[in-house]
């Protein structure tokens, strides 16, 4: 009898030790927020605390350490009435109402939709574990992270899934490198699905936070994102002094609230994802109204020049809007050359620049101009010396005679382009940028540069 009493007074000794812990709790997140008058900081520590708490599995005696972490140091089975922290999202709302909520959207607008699935998982795991006790034959793997740093915010999550996929050449796989089937020719891959570029597909739509896939295929999301894709790399003063110059506008006007959804996500993704991203929000660009479409092409070319310097890519991007935003999007390119011939200076030009961007040195790139001209009737002593310089506005004016062409002329361009880029293997992202230009302006589809 003496010791069925003293369990049961050791049991409610526990009850009654537990509800004060939580008590102590709710009084301690009370006064940091009186300190500190930072609810959301304090909510954003403990919503990181939830995402990333584990447990002291590894000593007997973690109950006893209680007192010392942010959440609860031992598994339980009777976790509502021995725990000696409230739950997290108890803790959160008290704080403030409604701040878990805007905490989970945050959540979603800068973690993939896999990241925050695997998370659930892992947290409906936890909740399991919680319920149910150790599970047997667990390992004791885990340790109490919830520490001062998690606390203040040094331990943040990764926000995107670095996993990288050694048989893909998707842009997400951490190395903004593509790599391209050298055997088979960049002309036949076109309209065709591959394997590979299913796998391609599946890795970009994975990556992308949920708040921002939603974003690109509205109207308003899909011109903030045109935006976002050309002030991402610069500083925060930069951007708003940049986005100072566009007009008002209710749909093609700058939004900064979508914007900011949308500049984490750009920036940390990379220059690789720039056009996949933009290719997502065509669809709904077409959508806008003619005059919405003319103005938006003038902003992304205003925020292009804003530095006085046109990059390959913001070249690239305003070409791009320019063809498939502006009223004579869509019509035939009237036929001017039939041959070669007369447009040998225009590939001289291209050739010049994509030989020398594929090259490690000028031999090699000498070596690549005369095999891509040999192509086109030119060998021997008759094949020009490479350029040593090629001005964007060159460039451009080579591809729009190059446009010319017949259709059926073009695909050859392609292909000695491509492999001009993918000498050694693979092709860097300004390499991609190049061929992107080329392709678009030859009125040619871009496929998927993957194995």
């Amino acid at each position: 009898m003496l010791f069925v009493i003293g369990y049961a007074g050791v049991f409610c000794g526990r009850l009654i030790q537990a509800a004060v812990s939580r008590q102590r709790e709710r009084l301690a997140d009370a006064s940091s927020v009186q300190f500190t008058r930072n609810p959301d900081g304090i909510g954003g520590a403990l919503f990181k605390i939830g995402l990333q708490g584990s447990h002291l599995d590894t000593t007997r005696h973690a109950s006893d350490m209680n007192h010392m972490c942010f959440g609860e140091s031992t598994r339980m089975k009777f976790m509502g009435l021995l725990a000696s922290h409230p739950p997290i999202e108890d803790r959160i709302n008290a704080l403030q109402p409604g701040l878990i909520t805007r905490l989970r959207s945050r959540l979603r607008d800068t973690r993939s939709s896999e990241a925050l699935r695997n998370t659930q998982a892992e947290n409906s795991a936890q909740r399991q574990a919680n319920t149910l006790g150790n599970a047997p034959g667990s390992s004791p793997e885990s340790t109490q992270t919830s520490t001062t740093a998690s606390a203040l915010g040094f331990a943040d999550p990764a926000p995107f899934n670095t996993r990288a996929n050694k048989g893909s050449g998707s842009p997400l796989a951490g190395n903004n490198r593509y790599r391209i089937a050298t055997d088979t020719p960049m002309s036949v891959r076109v309209g065709q699905v591959y394997p590979g570029s299913e796998n391609y597909a599946k890795d970009l739509l994975g990556q992308l936070p949920a708040t921002c896939r939603g974003l690109i295929y509205t109207r308003a999301g899909a011109v903030q994102l045109s935006y976002s894709l050309l002030i991402a790399d610069l500083p925060a003063e930069q951007q708003q002094r940049y986005l100072a110059l566009l007009p008002a506008h209710p749909v093609v006007g700058h939004q900064e609230p979508i914007l900011q959804k949308l500049l984490p996500t750009v920036t940390a993704l990379g220059a690789a994802a720039r056009f996949p991203l933009l290719e997502l929000a065509m669809p709904a660009l077409r959508k806008l109204d003619p005059n919405e479409q003319q103005q938006l092409i003038r902003n992304v070319k205003a925020l292009a020049v804003a530095d006085q310097n046109i990059s390959l890519f913001e070249l690239a991007l305003t070409s791009f809007f320019s063809r498939h935003l502006s009223p004579r999007a869509g019509r035939a390119i009237a036929v001017k050359h039939r041959r070669f011939q007369p447009v040998l200076p225009a590939l001289r030009q291209l050739f010049s620049l994509l030989a020398r961007a594929g090259a490690d040195n000028p031999q090699q790139a000498q070596a690549l101009f005369s095999q891509a001209m040999a192509g086109f009737g030119v060998s021997g002593n008759a094949v020009p010396k490479i350029l040593t310089s090629v001005s964007l506005r060159e460039l451009s004016q080579a591809l729009a005679e190059l446009n010319k062409l017949s259709p059926l002329l073009k695909p050859a361009i392609i292909d000695a382009s491509a492999e001009c880029v993918s000498q050694n293997g693979h092709i860097s992202v300004r390499e991609y940028e190049m061929m992107r230009l080329v392709a678009d302006q030859l009125d040619c589809p871009m496929p998927p540069l993957i194995d």
